[in-house]
């Protein structure tokens, strides 16, 4: 689906479902690092109504991978990784259409890992 970094970290699936109750938003995420990662970097999920100027994050979710349990430095390359992360979708405008965004990044300076070479910074997904 995407490749992040330098070729570091390939996301070979990306499954959105929202609640039957729109009060909760899953994305299940399956990756594989390419290469060894030098540091061990955060993931990102936010839920975003609006566009452009208006644009506006109404959840957002920053974590270790994996619970910190097993930091991207000791991933290998070709290791089958997957997780599912939760957003709280209770402050979100009703009935709005959301994109929901999903990334990497580095904890200490918030720089994100470029995606497909440059063309953005995170993986989008809209709403279904």
């Amino acid at each position: 689906i995407a490749l992040f970094g330098r070729s570091q970290i390939a996301v070979l699936d990306a499954r959105l479902a929202a609640s039957p109750d729109a009060q909760t938003a899953q994305l299940a995420v399956t990756w594989q690092p390419v290469a060894p990662l030098d540091f061990d970097y955060n993931v990102f999920f936010q839920a975003v109504a609006g566009e452009g100027a208006d644009e506006e994050v109404v959840a957002q979710l920053d974590v270790q991978p994996l619970a910190g349990e097993h930091p991207a430095t000791s991933w290998r390359p070709g290791e089958i990784l997957a997780e599912t992360y939760t957003l709280d979708l209770s402050n979100a405008p009703a009935g709005a259409p959301l994109r929901y965004y999903f990334g990497y990044y580095d904890w200490r300076d918030g720089q994100r890992l470029p995606v497909d070479g440059g063309l953005d910074d995170k993986l989008v997904l809209d709403d279904e």
